[in-house]
């Protein structure tokens, strides 16, 4: 007696050739090169950078313009305000360009990518909010330990802690 084969849905998916999304970046394969842990911190440099611009930007944008007063008076004054607006920038910039383009300014130098663990899977605007936007804290107010996974590596694919909460790798893109 023969067993009938069961029709798995997955199999039968056409890949369309025009667009290549970032969810075929990471096919599962063990060829795949996965980001160590300096290659993301010179990443997260450049990108500091950048969300310094921004939040300096910010800062001037509602201090002079919005409010009338200096920057230096405003910043002597409004320190918890700072503090608010320095978040929302920080979680914005890196939300928002890691769910477009699944990379930072900084990642994108160096041709990293973030991509859902699972290769038949793309990424969510909510798992990637959540990496960018609560997981990185967790990483750090546990005083930075949720990054030593990505500087040992190994099995682990150098995935941090908030990488483990939301199940993504940050992988290098081929070329």
């Amino acid at each position: 007696m023969e067993i009938p084969k069961i029709n798995d849905h997955r199999s039968s998916v056409k890949i369309s050739q025009k667009k290549i999304s970032e969810v075929h970046l990471f096919d599962g394969k063990e060829d795949t090169i996965f980001a160590g842990f300096f290659i993301r911190l010179a990443a997260l440099i450049i990108d500091s950078m950048v969300y310094l611009s921004l939040y300096y930007a910010a800062v001037f944008l509602v201090a002079n313009i919005i409010l009338g007063t200096s920057a230096q008076s405003f910043i002597e004054k409004q320190g918890s305000l700072l503090h608010i607006l320095n978040y929302l920038i920080y979680s914005i910039y890196f939300t928002t360009a890691t769910y477009i383009k699944g990379c930072t300014f900084g990642k994108f130098i160096f041709n990293l990518r973030v991509v859902h663990a699972d290769p038949n899977r793309k990424r969510s605007f909510g798992q990637i909010f959540f990496r960018e936007f609560i997981g990185k804290w967790i990483s750090v107010l546990i005083l930075y330990m949720g990054f030593i996974p990505a500087f040992v590596g190994g099995k682990n694919k150098h995935r941090t802690l908030h990488d483990y909460i939301v199940n993504t790798l940050v992988i290098k893109k081929n070329s």
